[in-house]
């Protein structure tokens, strides 16, 4: 860090533009500077924080690190409803295991896939954080939409789960409550692991069987058919 980086931070954190202070915030973590602790929690809640600011300063609480900001985040996402997606995406950094069990609160109780983005978002950004968050949610039932648009984010990384034979010749042979989905040969995709009711998750009209036939079918596809009771 440069030379008087602490007061360089401080006058910045001061700065009554916004876009300054959402670099200052993010800096002041970067630099280790304890002192601006205070600073970049005020930022956090309070309500006249812009948009912008408050995820700076989310970002330089996670850089300071510490039980500190876990235990900031996991506060924030018990006493403030409308701040608790951010507080999940904080404690995916300073606190995983933590982090995964407010995500499944979270998740759970989701009303649209839209709001559930930028939990699954921050499970997603290291190789270790997916397999975190499945473990977290085996046994759990979530909403229909957040699965399918999990498992939307999580393709559209590159990762053909759905045409790998292995993971699909893995047939639940059980289909008595909630049914995890297969794992995979892929740590990333250990993710997959969230459970939905059987009768959405396998039946004839359910989400597994409407996202593979929506999409452009190949050869490729077949496999995934041995999946389904009533299927191919």
């Amino acid at each position: 860090k440069p030379e008087g980086a602490e007061e360089l931070a401080q006058a910045w954190l001061s700065s009554p533009q916004p876009e300054v202070v959402h670099r200052a915030a993010i800096l002041a973590g970067a630099w280790k500077i304890e002192s601006t602790r205070d600073a970049l929690t005020r930022l956090v809640t309070s309500a006249e924080t812009p948009p912008s600011v408050r995820e700076g300063a989310v970002q330089g609480l996670t850089r300071l690190g510490g039980i500190a900001s876990r235990d900031f985040f996991d506060r924030l996402f018990r006493e403030q409803a409308s701040l608790r997606s951010l507080a999940v995406q904080g404690l995916a950094d300073v606190g995983p295991q933590l982090a995964a069990t407010r995500a499944v609160e979270f998740l759970s109780q989701a009303q649209t896939a839209t709001e559930a983005v930028p939990v699954i978002e921050a499970f997603l950004r290291t190789k270790q954080l997916p397999g975190v968050l499945a473990k977290a949610l085996a046994d759990k039932t979530i909403p229909e939409s957040v699965a399918v648009e999990a498992i939307r984010m999580v393709s559209s990384r590159g990762v053909s789960c759905c045409m790998t034979n292995e993971i699909w010749q893995r047939k639940c042979s059980s289909l008595n409550g909630p049914i995890p989905l297969p794992n995979t040969i892929s740590e990333s995709i250990s993710f997959w692991k969230m459970s939905v009711k059987e009768s959405t998750l396998w039946g004839s009209n359910g989400f597994m069987k409407n996202f593979i036939s929506n999409r452009n079918t190949t050869e490729d596809w077949k496999p995934c058919w041995r999946c389904f009771p009533d299927g191919e």
